[in-house]
């Protein structure tokens, strides 16, 4: 296993990137640390400048509650209680697909989240993204 640092957070990137390929979809990707700081970002060509925020979000949000974004989609659906945590953080959560927490021998060491393509690709990007840090 690699240390987390800015040279594996970029590789991870660049492997979120390659998988993006397979699906044909231009996505962004952002990495934070374990304080949600932005470390890396990458986006395709063509890349739509609105998803840009959304992945450095999505890499925060799993930090910022310790957990990959999918496991509050549910939760924060707007008849569910935990809906107001959309508004909490002046807006910054983003739950849904594609954040995935980076561990690192059970401690969090950052976020991945990837924007641009359907939920699941977003999360099989993420999912390559951190297979370049294992």
């Amino acid at each position: 296993m690699k240390k987390f640092n800015l040279t594996t957070a970029d590789q991870m990137a660049e492997a979120a990137l390659k998988k993006a390929k397979e699906f044909g979809k231009p996505i962004s990707v952002g990495i934070v640390d374990s304080g949600g700081y932005l470390v890396c970002f990458k986006r395709s060509d063509k890349g739509k400048i609105g998803n840009i925020s959304i992945a450095v979000d999505k890499a925060w949000t799993a930090v910022a509650f310790q957990g990959d974004t999918e496991i509050y989609q549910q939760k924060t659906q707007p008849s569910e209680p935990a809906f107001p945590l959309h508004f909490t953080n002046e807006c910054r959560p983003v739950f849904i697909r594609g954040g995935l927490l980076i561990k690192i021998n059970g401690e969090i060491m950052g976020g991945i989240g990837v924007s641009g393509g359907s939920g699941e690709e977003d999360v099989a990007c993420s999912k390559a993204g951190l297979s370049a840090l294992y």
